[in-house]
């Protein structure tokens, strides 16, 4: 009786904990895998629901006939694409530091994405293809001229 109702307990406990399967509203040969629902976050008051929940992706493939998936991802970009990456570089700020001694001009730093950088210093940027680096030829009050250096495959 003690192991049978053993078997009961751990059968149902099986049952409920398996997550309910997302591609049997698939089309066939189409396989759909959704992450599992996100728990209820503990420090929330007790009838809390988050006005603007993240929905959860959905990640789909297709399956061919052979059972292996078909590449459906579109194939990375082989030439570096310097327009897209220098929209990564987020100027912050200019600042006007002071008038160079030598030339009378003024001297300007900025800061981009956090770090502070001069003429002549290097910033750099990465996608999932390639890494970016340029450098910094001139800072004015309203505008920085940045020059291509290289883009490294990753």
């Amino acid at each position: 009786m003690k192991t049978s109702l053993l078997f009961t307990c751990v059968a149902l406990s099986v049952v409920f904990s398996l997550p309910v399967r997302a591609d049997d509203a698939a089309p066939a040969g189409i396989v759909v895998i959704t992450p599992a629902t996100r728990l209820r976050d503990p420090f929330w008051p007790v009838s809390y629901v988050p006005s603007n929940p993240v929905p959860a992706p959905v990640i789909s493939f297709a399956v061919n006939s052979t059972g292996t998936t078909a590449d459906t991802l579109p194939p990375s970009p082989k030439e570096p694409q310097w327009d897209a990456a220098r929209k990564l570089l987020k100027v912050q700020g200019i600042s006007r530091v002071g008038i160079d001694k030598k030339t009378g001009h003024p001297t300007f730093f900025a800061v981009i994405n956090g770090r502070v950088v001069e003429e002549g210093s290097i910033v750099d940027a990465a996608t999932p293809d390639f890494k970016y680096r340029w450098k910094v030829a001139s800072i004015a009050e309203k505008n920085i001229k940045l020059n291509p250096l290289e883009a490294q495959s990753r």
